[in-house]
């Protein structure tokens, strides 16, 4: 499975799923080997060590340092997110599904710690202050992070909006929009097409420039994804790009059919110590364009993917800027709202 210079150690099997821990020739990461795509993918990059990664049903978790102590994470492969943050160490986690259990000292003695159902990041962001808020007020109390993850959860559950309202970029006026549903490349398309904005119908974003590209990467949450509106699959107007000799640009398309004058792939370190660059059509099936953060520099970066994977998507709505009348009606309202507001607190 593992084929490299440095010790790999602590395998754990869930289903096609094979987790470990990995030197990386400076300190222990997490490696996932995923069943289904036949890929090795390095799940940690820090300055610290990160070791005994469980998996179930495609979600991980793991203990890794912080610098001071060991504290628990969790990752469901596409993002990830530290459970503990306290001056105890807290070890030995188990995962079922997307909920995990932990061994962790309370300052007296060790106790035993549960979160169930961790949502993402961005459900975190639509909850806003108030979970958050409390979380940051005891986020010393390793209990009381186990309490919002479950409030969340309920949150959730209840019917929580799923979606980001539109976002007008003032360069060009137009109106983008995350869509926080796990789906594959294909269907957000069709989706996106189905979207309308101030009478006007949406698309997968297009991106023609690093501002225009930067404005969108705003909207996603910390280690988000999200599908683009950019293939080389034929059955979409495309034409294979690997091997092409512009491989970054030659059988690529938008889906509007604006020319693809602007990318942004990222490139990485492999586990083999090999330089990858973006698009590199792994196993021959990698057709479609998402963006996300790149583990080696921390900015924005596209990646191509299989449409097998389900992630959230970006629509683009061409909406003209409203007209002064229209800025200076909204204009008011706020100010009205915002005078309202200000009186009810006295």
């Amino acid at each position: 499975m593992a084929d490299n210079d440095y010790d790999d150690s602590a395998p754990h099997l869930s289903g096609s799923d094979i987790v470990w821990h990995g030197f990386d020739g400076a300190d222990w990461e997490i490696f996932h080997y995923d069943g289904v795509t036949k890929g090795i993918h390095q799940v940690t990059d820090n300055l610290y060590d990160d070791l005994n990664p469980m998996t179930s049903e495609g979600n991980l978790t793991w203990r890794g340092s912080d610098g001071n102590d060991f504290e628990i994470f969790f990752s469901d492969g596409n993002w990830i997110t530290q459970l503990t943050d306290n001056e105890f160490v807290d070890q030995n986690p188990r995962i079922s599904g997307n909920s995990v259990a932990w061994m962790g000292n309370d300052g007296n003695d060790n106790e035993i710690f549960l979160a169930v159902n961790i949502p993402e990041p961005s459900t975190l962001t639509l909850l806003g202050m108030g979970a958050l808020g409390l979380l940051l007020w005891r986020r010393r109390r390793t209990v009381c992070i186990v309490k919002c993850l479950i409030l969340c959860a309920a949150v959730v559950s209840c019917g929580v909006g799923q979606a980001q309202a539109a976002m007008q970029w003032a360069e060009n006026g137009h109106f983008y929009e995350l869509v926080d549903e796990q789906v594959t490349w294909a269907d957000a398309k069709a989706a996106a097409e189905q979207m309308t904005f101030l009478g006007v119908g949406g698309h997968l974003v297009t991106l023609t420039t690093d501002a225009e590209n930067d404005f969108a990467y705003s909207l996603l949450p910390e280690l988000g994804l999200a599908w683009i509106g950019l293939t080389d699959n034929e059955a979409f107007g495309g034409y294979e790009s690997f091997g092409q000799p512009d491989f970054k640009v030659d059988g690529w398309v938008w889906v509007t059919g604006e020319p693809v004058d602007y990318t942004c792939w990222g490139s990485f370190w492999n586990s083999a110590g090999e330089f990858v660059e973006e698009p590199n059509d792994f196993e021959g099936n990698e057709d479609y364009g998402l963006m996300g953060t790149s583990l080696e520099s921390g900015a924005v970066a596209w990646n191509d993917q299989t449409d097998s994977l389900t992630i959230p998507y970006i629509v683009e709505f061409d909406a003209p800027i409203p007209e002064p009348s229209s800025l200076t009606l909204l204009a008011m309202a706020g100010v009205g709202l915002l005078a309202y507001a200000l009186r009810r607190r006295k």
